[in-house]
């Protein structure tokens, strides 16, 4: 079997995101000897502020759990992540398209749930 181009998307958030990403990067490895691929943070790399500060801002509320409570508290609802999900969409949307048919894959593997929608 001829080897594959695989995109992995993904956001370094902690949650074993990249670790996903390698084992299966392995497993394509072995079923397609010469397979290369990438791991993209498209939320860093293509998003718009604020969401190109998750990265950031995820290490930072880590060290600080009263800050990751509060925000947890206002954010732990279906309205907040309706409103996340069609904001990112309308503002960032368009270069993540983008930097995925640039990097022209054959396969694109979501390890992180903010890239699914």
């Amino acid at each position: 079997m001829p080897p594959l181009k695989v995109l992995f998307l993904s956001s370094d958030t902690g949650g074993g995101h990249r670790a996903s990403a390698e084992s299966l990067a392995r497993q394509f490895e072995l079923l397609y000897p010469g397979t290369t691929y990438d791991l993209h943070d498209v939320m860093t790399k293509d998003g718009v502020p604020p969401y190109n500060k998750l990265v950031e801002s995820y290490k930072h509320l880590s060290a600080h759990p009263s800050q990751w409570k509060f925000v947890y508290k206002i954010s732990n609802s279906h309205a907040f992540e309706f409103f996340f999900d069609v904001s990112q969409k309308a503002l960032c949307e368009k270069a993540m398209r983008k930097s995925i048919m640039e990097y022209n894959p054959d396969v694109v593997v979501s390890v992180h749930p903010m890239m699914t929608n």
